[in-house]
């Protein structure tokens, strides 16, 4: 479907998808945001609660981490999220999705929430939990595609929406190791 859309427009896959390389400000503005974010979705709680790890995949690094195992290996086994979930996840939804609404009468602001409620729904692993919706758990991934749709509206690049969220997905796994290493609440 995507490549009968490009095939239709008669561009280039990255020109459709505006997979163009972001200048100077443009990558400043996807770390800009990127670092933010994490001071408002993980400080403020921090500051609220007094506990990092109710932010943070505790748990899950605990049980994947065997007595005796490098503690980095948690972050090194989840490169993926780090480099194709971007890849794969901008591209649809910040790069063909948005070109399609942005050129329809909803045009950009409607790309922006459109293509985070799409982001969100794809992540329903997050807030479907025992056959139930957890509401909170759902409203995490729906505020990182207006983050990610943010970066991409202001720096006109989908690659700095990918930036962003590459940055996002290393935080979470490296906050995690260094949260249990150093016993951080």
């Amino acid at each position: 479907m995507l490549l009968v859309a490009v095939r239709i427009a008669r561009e280039s896959f990255a020109t459709y998808c505006n997979l163009r390389r972001p200048h100077g400000a443009a990558v400043a503005l996807a770390v800009g945001t990127f670092l933010v974010a994490e001071i408002v979705l993980r400080g403020i709680p921090y500051l609220a609660t007094g506990s990092l790890r109710n932010n943070l995949p505790v748990e899950d690094y605990q049980a994947m981490i065997a007595p005796g195992m490098w503690p980095w290996w948690y972050v090194l086994k989840y490169w993926p999220a780090a480099i194709f979930a971007p890849l794969v996840e901008e591209t649809a939804y910040r790069g063909f999705l948005w070109r399609g609404l942005a050129a329809s009468r909803l045009g950009h602001g409607g790309s922006l929430l459109v293509s985070a409620l799409f982001f969100a729904a794809v992540h329903y692993h997050y807030y479907i939990q025992g056959g139930q919706v957890v509401l909170g758990a759902l409203i995490s991934p729906f505020i990182f595609g207006l983050i990610f749709g943010f970066v991409r509206w202001r720096s006109g690049s989908t690659i700095a929406a990918m930036i962003t969220h590459a940055l996002g997905n290393i935080a979470l796994s490296v906050l995690t190791v260094l949260a249990v290493r150093h016993g951080w609440p």
